[in-house]
């Protein structure tokens, strides 16, 4: 039996699973056995905010990939009545869908056959443990699937066994055959997230290249795991002590790579998240005032030593709470969003913050701040000719907007700056509100 949880049957997506994390492409999920389906099914859904699909048979796959749907990634049994020697699973990797396949029996014969099919990784169903770590899988995938990673060895067949399982993530790869030749990528690509580094090379070693990585780069930027084919058990605490992450010994294991890099990503990713919540606002997105308060006086020092213009302005939604009263708090919500997106489209260069409730911050400098109030002026008018289509209505928003302008004025702080900002802002909205204060 094949069973969609789609968008009709799923419960309401849990109020921490924000746009950015949910996935907008379906999961697949292959399994004969209705009840393990189903529970899988549901938790992915639940996780991952999306569509999953189900499918009980080698033939039914076939008949859901030929529909064409884009699937983000699947789920698969390695034995089924009709598959019996993992033959979907090869259907899958034809279909260029990241696969993580899950058996009841294992055997370093199976395992083999895993690890030679280009799976993910493979899970054994023995408990809920095992559905839970297919979840994080999924968001391994997802998280990492833009992330770049460096490989140091001068032996080419370990740097393409590296780059196939990480691959299988879809993480994009760049080798080096020799340190010099990674110092060089890594300034080319400065986005590196991952660098796996060997120890024995000419010229750089792999603890030589580790400590000027990390001169570059700190840790909550780059994770370094250091390798090494000797059996000199002090080498790890070499890598360590010279800014590695972590360190394994040759020769590879499958599941050693995908363990350590998961772990070691999933710990950049979560000091990301931190900084994040620290620093974004969390519904819309946007730098809060924690955030605008750390850049906005390094912004202004820079300012003040180029010689440049500095303007200052805070928006406030006009007749937000009469927003919230009509059509209720969720609507309410999306027009903070509507307008916070706006605002990212018309100055992607100022410095933009959500302030705290309705209001909105936006520090300029150089010709920017010159031309601030037309800027401004532009943005409010095109805010009220685009209106927010919501809870079946068309709902027009305004702003009133004060602003303020430091040319002749460049050694007043963030603070003040703001607070004058924030009373032509009352003025404006005295003066009848959907317009700009000066």
């Amino acid at each position: 039996m094949t069973t969609p949880f789609d968008k009709r049957q799923r419960r309401a997506r849990p109020s921490f699973l924000t746009r950015q994390e949910s996935l907008e492409r379906p999961l697949l999920v292959i399994e004969d056995q209705r009840a393990l389906a189903a529970m899988l099914a549901a938790m992915l859904q639940e996780r991952w905010g999306c569509e999953v699909h189900v499918a009980g048979s080698l033939e039914r796959t076939r008949e859901l990939l030929a529909a064409g749907t884009p699937y983000f990634a699947a789920c698969c049994d390695l034995n089924l009545p009709d598959a019996p020697h993992g033959e979907t699973i090869d259907l899958l990797a034809e279909a260029d869908i990241p696969t993580i396949a899950v058996t009841a029996a294992f055997g370093g014969e199976m395992r083999q056959r895993m690890i030679d099919k280009n799976v993910v990784d493979y899970v054994l169903k023995n408990s809920i443990n095992a559905y839970s770590y297919v979840c994080d899988l999924v968001g391994f995938i997802r998280k990492n699937q833009m992330t770049k990673a460096l490989i140091v060895d001068d032996d080419r067949i370990t740097r393409k066994v590296l780059a196939n399982i990480l691959g299988r993530f879809r993480i994009q790869v760049l080798e080096a055959a020799d340190g010099q030749e990674a110092l060089r990528l890594a300034a080319q690509h400065q986005d590196i997230r991952l660098a796996i580094v060997d120890y024995q090379m000419d010229g750089i070693d792999g603890i030589r290249l580790t400590s000027a990585l990390r001169q570059e780069y700190g840790k909550d930027r780059l994770a370094i795991i250091g390798i090494s084919s000797e059996e000199n058990r002090l080498i790890g605490a070499e890598f360590l002590k010279n800014g590695a992450n972590d360190f394994f010994f040759k020769p590879i294991s499958f599941e050693e790579v995908i363990c350590r890099v998961n772990q070691n990503l999933d710990m950049l990713n979560l000091i990301e998240e931190n900084r994040n919540a620290a620093y974004r606002d969390y519904l819309t997105g946007l730098p809060n005032r924690r955030s605008f308060f750390a850049d906005g006086p390094y912004r202004l020092t820079q300012a003040r030593m180029a010689g440049i213009p500095v303007a200052v302005a805070m928006l406030d939604i006009d007749h937000f709470k009469s927003i919230n009263d009509t059509y209720g708090h969720d609507v309410g919500d999306e027009a903070l969003c509507h307008v916070a997106t706006m605002l990212s489209a018309a100055f992607p260069a100022p410095l933009i913050a959500r302030l705290g409730g309705e209001e909105f911050g936006v520090l300029f400098s150089g010709t920017e701040a010159d031309n601030a109030h037309a800027l401004l002026d532009e943005f409010r008018a095109t805010l009220e000719r685009m209106p927010l289509e919501s809870a079946g209505a068309s709902i027009r928003i305004t702003t009133s907007i004060g602003m303020v302008n430091a040319t002749s004025g460049i050694d007043a702080d963030l603070d003040y700056l703001l607070s004058e900002a924030d009373a032509r802002l009352y003025a404006a909205k005295t003066a009848g509100r959907n317009r700009v204060a000066a």
